[in-house]
This record gives C-alpha cells, structure tokens and sequence, in this order.
C-alpha cells in the first residue's frame, strides 16, 4: 500500500450507510486525524471507509469502474487475511467526464 503525504485529498464514507449519504472529502492528512479525533466517546463512534481520492479514475470504455474485493483480517500479528474469492464490480451509466 503507498504512504500517502499530507497534501492528499481523502474520501470519508460511512461504513454503514449508502446511496452516497453521509460522504465527504478533506482535503490533508491533518485534517483527516482532526476529523478523526472529534469522534464521540466510543460507544457513538461510527465506522468509516477511508480512501485517497484519485484524480484519474480506473475507467473501462470510458465509464469509471469500481471493484470492490472483501477480506477478512483475524489477526495482525501474525498477520491472517482471509480474501473472499468472489469480487464485485460495477460500471457506471454514463461516460465518464472529468470537467463536470
């Protein structure tokens, strides 16, 4: 996985919801950790999916794909990862244009 600087914009989805609600970006890794740190107490924190925003999508056909592999962490030291072998990917709709 790369390191990434602070000057990265990053991605923040809830792990629990969907349709695109509760999404937002930051646009550093500074950021990012002052987000991250004005949680609630831990009973109320909610999980999120974090990712880099890339400024060129993986594109198929010129509409912008998203494979999504699942994997199952049981344990980090030693590490165990369980990978599902069964993967999704979706396509979108529409072409993809990068100036709207």
């Amino acid at each position: 996985m790369a390191r990434h600087s602070a000057a990265h914009t990053f991605v923040i989805k809830p792990a629990s919801r969907g349709e695109g609600k509760g999404i937002f970006t930051v646009d550093n890794g500074h950021e990012l950790a002052r987000v991250l740190r004005q949680q609630p107490a831990r009973e109320a924190k909610q999980d999120f999916v974090i990712s880099p925003l890339h400024n060129t999508p993986l594109l198929v056909h010129g509409r912008k794909v998203d494979l999504r592999c699942f994997a199952l962490v049981t344990s980090m030291v030693p590490l165990r990862v369980f990978l599902l072998n069964d993967c999704l990917v979706r396509f979108a709709v529409d072409r993809y244009d990068a100036t709207a």
